[in-house]
């Protein structure tokens, strides 16, 4: 196991309908997650973002801004070994309509509100808190 925190940066992703994006992940045991991963060294965390959407769902994204940041200590609903993650989560639009081409990262996606997904789909832990975050903002 390795003792030094993984940086992940989370994308809560809306399109023109005020929907977020997320997707059903194999590393989360099935569970629906928001788009995200591990900051390269000398990366942004604005340009991460951007990569990570673009390698996830091949689609562009802007409007990139900061939203929060949560601690993730050996989440249950990992499918690996165990973690520490420190989630930098972000928000942003999709730019204009795009065809999403998912990679290995995810099983599907859906666009939901964010109530309805609070209410409806079983999310990992931390999309539940980055979700709820985005409510107030």
């Amino acid at each position: 196991m390795n003792s030094t925190p993984a940086v992940a940066v989370g994308v809560i992703l809306f399109n023109t309908k005020h929907h977020v994006i997320v997707g059903q992940s194999p590393k989360w045991n099935g569970k629906w997650v928001i788009p995200g991963g591990h900051l390269e060294y000398g990366e942004t965390l604005v340009d991460c973002a951007k990569r990570e959407i673009q390698e996830e769902m091949g689609i562009e994204i802007s409007d990139v801004l900061f939203s929060h940041i949560q601690e993730c200590i050996f989440p249950r609903d990992f499918a690996f070994s165990q973690k520490h993650f420190i989630f930098i989560n972000m928000t942003a639009h999709m730019k204009d309509q795009q065809n999403i081409v998912l990679n290995n990262e995810f099983w599907r996606y859906t666009w939901i509100s964010i109530p309805e997904a609070l209410q409806t789909l079983h999310l990992n832990e931390s999309t539940k808190f980055a979700l709820h975050h985005a409510l107030c903002i």
